[in-house]
């Protein structure tokens, strides 16, 4: 409330804290440049802030473009801290646009994304930077992929016959694999689905050896491999060519 932003260093439990300059800022939202590690962004409705870490100085200041202000900014920076899927709000309207941003240059190019959702959710970036997911809230059927050069969808929506599980607010139930070619999500019954992002058909469904919920999907670095994490422990690797089980249930002593 008062401002104060603390950072802990991992492992060694050391920490820092600054409380300007991010005392008596509205709205305030703090990112992480994935491509710049040693500084911070601090969004308000208005502008961003770049901040170095090792100081907590604010090295840049910029505006955003005009005459939309920041409406949610959330989770949706891209691998490499490039782009940035952002709300705006101006009046009643509410858009979603890709925002190319530079430390030193801020806001470099502004793409709108035709027919994007304007709900608060979390987008997904494939690894290439060049698509990103968006849609898939919690009771939706439906993701939608953008091009994010071109502001249009990027392929026909992927869709399943039941509802995803709060896609837009845990950031493991879903996923591209490392060359973008396949997006894989869950949905309420268990099963995972994996589309092929070109076509947005269905390339397999995945589903558990017995009713659960799941808590994570992730592909492995050579995209040969999905896992998923269920509740109660359980965990399963697949072949992402054939759709088949790679081996046993995998069991662990408490959710993953």
């Amino acid at each position: 409330a008062d401002g104060t932003v603390r950072l802990s260093r991992i492992g060694s439990g050391a920490d820092r804290a600054w409380q300007e300059p991010f005392a008596n800022i509205p709205n305030r939202t703090l990112l992480f440049l994935p491509g710049s590690p040693t500084r911070l962004a601090r969004l308000n409705v208005a502008r961003a802030h770049i901040v170095d870490l090792a100081s907590g100085r604010v090295i840049n200041s910029f505006a955003f473009p005009e005459p939309y202000g920041l409406f949610q900014a959330g989770r949706s920076v891209s691998p490499d801290g490039a782009v940035m899927v952002v709300l705006v709000r101006h009046g009643a309207e509410v858009k979603c646009q890709a925002w190319t941003l530079d430390p030193v240059a801020g806001v470099t190019r502004v793409v709108d994304l035709q027919g994007a959702p304007t709900e608060p959710g979390r987008a997904i970036f494939s690894p290439r930077g060049d698509l990103v997911a968006l849609g898939g809230n919690t009771g939706a059927t439906t993701i939608r992929l953008w091009d994010l050069k071109t502001g249009a969808p990027a392929a026909t929506p992927l869709v399943q016959d039941t509802p995803m599980v709060q896609i837009a607010g845990t950031p493991f139930r879903e996923c591209f694999s490392p060359d973008g070619s396949r997006f894989a999500a869950s949905s309420t019954d268990g099963v995972v689905n994996v589309w092929d992002t070109a076509t947005g058909k269905v390339a397999h469904q995945l589903p558990p050896a017995k009713p659960r919920a799941v808590t994570l999907i992730r592909f492995n670095p050579d995209g040969t491999r999905l896992l998923t994490v269920y509740t109660g422990g359980e965990s399963q690797l697949w072949n992402t060519s054939t759709g088949q089980r790679a081996g046993p249930v995998l069991f662990h002593g408490g959710n993953v």
